[in-house]
């Protein structure tokens, strides 16, 4: 089974190359104006806190 990206649509394994990371930005900040450009998150640098509820018995 393919995983999923935690953080986007599609699947792991379909990434974009840097040169077409770049022109998407390119092309988003044409009509957005300028910001700050953020690296693509990994999932090992996030940091959850504890849950403050525990799930039904029904999920466990």
């Amino acid at each position: 089974m393919r995983k999923r990206k935690f953080w986007g649509w599609g699947y792991g394994d379909q990434v974009l190359t840097p040169a077409e990371d770049e022109a998407k930005a390119r092309r988003i900040l044409k009509h957005l104006g300028p910001s700050t450009i953020l690296p693509v998150p990994q999932a090992d640098h996030i940091a959850l806190g504890e849950p403050r509820i525990s799930p039904p018995p029904a999920l466990e």
